[in-house]
């Protein structure tokens, strides 16, 4: 399979320009720490997070987790039909394989958590994504949460 560039766009068909605001800043040096901030007024969407990453080798691999001040991604629904949802999303970890034979390939593996929280009353949804650490394989499983 051929890689293909993501046709993922926020404008609608009649291609009208949407301004996205990112701020961004390290907040700790020792250990490396970002708070982050994104909206999109017009779509009524905020992102805020704070990212920390931990790195250990092990063999010839390279595994990358989340660091213990990363709570994941945090999403709110502003206005629109989604208004008052929020979203908490969590992190893989993925290791970076074939160091030492100069062919790199990377695998994520265990599992990316979405919860919604808020919004209208009735039925929440929860996601759970589960990678298999082998190349190109994920399963997916749904679940409602009440």
């Amino acid at each position: 399979m051929a890689a293909q560039m993501s046709n993922l766009s926020l404008s609608n068909s009649n291609h009208e320009r949407l301004r996205v605001i990112f701020v961004t800043e390290q907040v700790s040096h020792h250990p490396p720490v970002s708070a982050y901030y994104v909206s999109c007024p017009q779509r009524h969407i905020e992102l805020s997070g704070i990212d920390q990453i931990s790195a250990k080798v092990s063999g010839t691999t390279v595994k990358v987790f989340s660091g213990h001040l990363n709570q994941g991604i945090f999403l709110n629904m502003t206005g629109g039909f989604g208004e008052g949802e929020r979203y908490h999303i969590t992190h893989p970890a993925a290791s970076v394989n074939g160091l030492f034979r100069g062919y790199f390939y990377i695998t994520v593996g265990g599992s990316t958590i979405i919860t919604c929280t808020g919004g209208k009353p009735g039925e929440k949804l929860r996601a759970i994504i589960e990678y298999k650490e082998e190349v190109g394989v994920i399963g997916v499983s749904w679940c409602l949460e009440r």
